[in-house]
């Protein structure tokens, strides 16, 4: 009798926890997330972030083949001397309004033979109804601002 008192307390427990920690949880889940690698790029181009609002944004996704409806965001890292690299989006993140977007930069591994190349990693997302953004690569902030996005 108290071992099963006992297992129905800590299942109990248990059950409490895991709706306390999905109640707290501020993690999001973009609509579209789409990562990849252009090879179409012939200058050098540092770290970008364009929201649709901008005119670049338009320009970036056609010289990329992509749909500017279906997305909001661009994100880059810049160009990359080789084949091989590539961006990853981990988590977005809100926090106080603002959305906290984490991604991961993949390299080649070492010793690797790659093509000798200029690549473009990039991801395009679509996340709605928030204003203010900030970008993380490999845990490091790209921007001190914040970013206003206007989806129309």
């Amino acid at each position: 009798m108290k071992l099963s008192k006992l297992f129905i307390f800590f299942l109990s427990i248990t059950f409490l926890s895991c709706a306390t920690y999905t109640a707290n949880s501020n993690e999001l889940m973009p609509n579209l997330i789409k990562c990849e690698v252009s090879r179409s790029v012939s200058k050098k181009m540092d770290y970008e972030f364009i929201k649709s609002s901008s005119n670049k944004f338009s320009k970036k996704l056609d010289l990329l083949g992509q749909n500017k409806n279906n997305y909001n965001l661009f994100i880059s890292n810049g160009t990359k001397p080789s084949a091989g690299y590539k961006l990853k989006f981990d988590k977005a993140i809100k926090k106080n309004n603002k959305i906290n977007i984490y991604f991961t930069e993949i390299e080649p591994p070492k010793l690797s033979a790659n093509a000798a190349v200029l690549t473009y990693p990039y991801c395009i997302l679509d996340i709605k109804n928030e204003k203010k953004f900030r970008i993380f690569i490999n845990n490091k902030k790209k921007k001190k601002s914040f970013f206003k996005l206007s989806i129309f």
